[in-house]
């Protein structure tokens, strides 16, 4: 058995998190993804303090996938510096690891 992972990242738009989600499962490399928001975000960008309004994409995925999501994702968000964080997920339930395990490509 597998370790899982959660690969997150966030866009401007929910009809892009949709998308992403959509192509995503489709290519078999996640076996869930859930759209939060809309959210706000503070950063620094080009010398100020930023604001937007974005919604969080969250990826379900088997740990010898996640390379792959993170590379798609990169390809996939239109901004310029996405953010796309990769946790390992601990304690997850036999039944759930067995489930995603059995969703995706092996």
């Amino acid at each position: 058995m597998c370790s899982l992972a959660i690969v997150s990242t966030t866009l401007e738009h929910k009809n892009d998190c949709e998308k992403i989600a959509q192509l995503l499962l489709n290519e078999k490399i996640i076996a869930c993804a859930q759209v939060s928001g809309p959210i706000t975000s503070y950063y620094p960008w080009g010398g100020t303090i930023e604001a937007s309004t974005e919604f969080s994409l969250s990826l379900k995925t088997t740990a010898p996938l996640r390379e792959r999501v993170k590379l798609r994702l990169k390809e996939l968000n239109p901004y310029e510096l996405p953010e796309i964080i990769d946790q390992t997920v601990i304690g997850a339930s036999i039944e759930y690891i067995e489930w995603v395990e059995q969703e995706v490509m092996k």
